[in-house]
């Protein structure tokens, strides 16, 4: 035993000495120490045709070759052997921008080696935006089937480094609206939202909206003193309208993703025509085995006014009762019952809860207030708007969250505009406030598409700043194909099928 401790001590001394010759003989690899210090450059092709890069570098061992790299796929662009051998220096590398007419992302390494052989690289991001034009991206896309007698104009009109002088908005050639910006008020940056009532459209016919604006023009001063001019331009953009369907048509399936590449998930619709939704259940997705069989599922029942008055709950092994004013489409009440499966006859008293009471509605017969059992409190001045001036009145409360919502209106979240597109699975007989069940997606889903007559496109909170802003597709009837909105980075998808 004491044999084996004094060679095991001998081993780690002689490791050490060796440890300690080996660090004698390294070799020294002094830091180069240059850095860039603008690594992410924006720059607009108005101002510039070649970005100068600049920066000191030190090389205390002398450089050996800098190389200047791709920095999507490492290949090396330039190598420079005018600095072989200095070792403090001003660097400089210009980049050619005249072949850029697009926005464009270019990404650079430069690698610095030195006489030792040790490398050290630095990035360099280069955002170059293309030269300033008009531009005009409409929301529902350039070809729009209509299906009621109004076109919503939104879009987001752009020109770059000039400013916007004049929006207009015209349809069949004659005028809807102009905006005027102040001569001294600079907007580079539009957000267009203007209402064309269109009247009722003929069968085969093609009718259209032109969007245009016209810039100011601008003079820009270079770092070297030169002036660039860039005289005043308009853009039309042309949107083209045909008469839809002027019938709703329920979806069989909604998929919705987050990203292109995102995990899917299915929503799926089963209906008894095109007027009443009987069922809808969820499919999720798994990159193992594929789309799971479609489960729980929310299960509607109606009463002879066509009100909606059970929905099951079959994931969860509950359900929601509706009660009405007799012979009315007035609520008087919502509870949930634990048992699935109970009937008016034999529930018992223990698996009933109290949601909501107490509705008031106001001459139209819309909902205006009601009382909110778990919280004690009543919700008041429920809100509605005709957006289209046809006397077809939507909710502007999305009730995301069923009944649970602030008592102040002014604190609530609310619709704030839709489109003139019928929301493709709205059924009449489902009350907006009543809370539906199965996750989030599955719930914001079912509210957007089944709450009102038409797609609401906007989602403000109470000091009415934007939440959620929709674009949305059709096809040549006028069917909803497409939805998507941006959230942290994100862009969501729901995609309609109609089979």
């Amino acid at each position: 035993m004491f044999k084996n401790k004094i060679n095991t001590i001998g081993a780690a001394i002689l490791l050490g000495l060796v440890g300690l010759v080996a660090c004698q003989e390294d070799p020294e690899f002094p830091d180069p120490g240059f850095e860039i210090s603008n690594k992410s450059v924006e720059v607009r092709r108005d101002t510039i045709n070649t970005y100068h890069l600049e920066f000191q570098m030190s090389v205390p061992n002398g450089v050996e070759t800098i190389e200047v790299l791709n920095g999507n796929d490492y290949t090396v662009i330039d190598q420079l052997d005018e600095y072989n051998g200095k070792t403090k220096f001003l660097f400089s590398y210009d980049i050619d921008l005249t072949s850029i007419d697009k926005d464009t992302t270019l990404n650079y390494i430069i690698r610095a080696v030195d006489t030792y052989e040790r490398s050290i690289n630095k990035g360099l991001k280069l955002v170059v935006k293309k030269k300033s034009t008009p531009e005009i991206l409409v929301v529902g896309g350039e070809e729009v089937a209509l299906s009621l007698p109004a076109y919503l104009a939104k879009a987001l009109v752009t020109t770059g480094l000039a400013p916007i002088e004049t929006i207009s908005v015209r349809f069949e050639g004659e005028e809807v609206e102009t905006i005027t910006i102040p001569a001294d008020t600079s907007v580079y940056e539009y957000k267009l939202k203007e209402q064309v009532i269109v009247g009722m459209l003929e069968d085969d016919r093609t009718y259209s909206v032109e969007i245009e604006v016209n810039d100011k023009g601008f003079n820009y001063t270079t770092a070297s003193g030169e002036t660039i001019t860039r005289e005043p331009l308009s853009y039309v953009k042309t949107v083209t309208l045909t008469k839809g369907v002027e019938t709703r048509k329920i979806p069989s399936s909604i998929t919705y993703s987050r990203g292109i590449n995102g995990t899917p998930t299915r929503i799926w619709f089963y209906a008894n025509g095109d007027l009443q939704v009987d069922s809808i259940a969820a499919q999720y997705y798994s990159a193992i085995s594929g789309w799971k069989e479609p489960t729980g599922s929310m299960v509607f029942t109606y009463n002879a006014q066509n009100m909606v008055d059970t929905i099951k709950f079959k994931r969860y092994g509950r359900k929601r009762v509706l009660t009405y004013v007799e012979g009315t489409t007035k609520l008087d009440k919502i509870e949930e019952w634990d048992d699935i499966d109970a009937t008016p006859d034999n529930v018992q008293p223990a698996d009933v809860t109290l949601e909501v009471s107490n509705f008031t509605y106001n001459e139209l017969d819309q909902m205006v207030s009601y009382f909110y059992e778990p919280s004690s409190y009543m919700v008041n001045n429920i809100r509605y708007s005709d957006p289209f001036g046809i006397g077809q009145y939507v909710g502007l409360e999305p009730f995301f969250d069923g009944p649970d919502v602030d008592a102040n209106a002014a604190d609530r979240e609310y619709y704030d505009t839709f489109a003139p597109v019928y929301a493709p699975a709205y059924t009449p007989g489902l009350p907006t406030c009543v809370e539906l069940e199965g996750g989030s997606i599955f719930e914001e889903a079912v509210k957007i598409v089944c709450s009102n007559p038409y797609l609401a496109i906007e989602v403000r909170d109470g000091a009415g700043e934007i939440t959620r802003e929709y674009t949305y597709n059709t096809d040549e009837q006028g069917l909803i194909t497409q939805m998507s909105w941006v959230k942290d980075s994100y862009t969501y998808f729901y995609t309609f099928s109609y089979d």
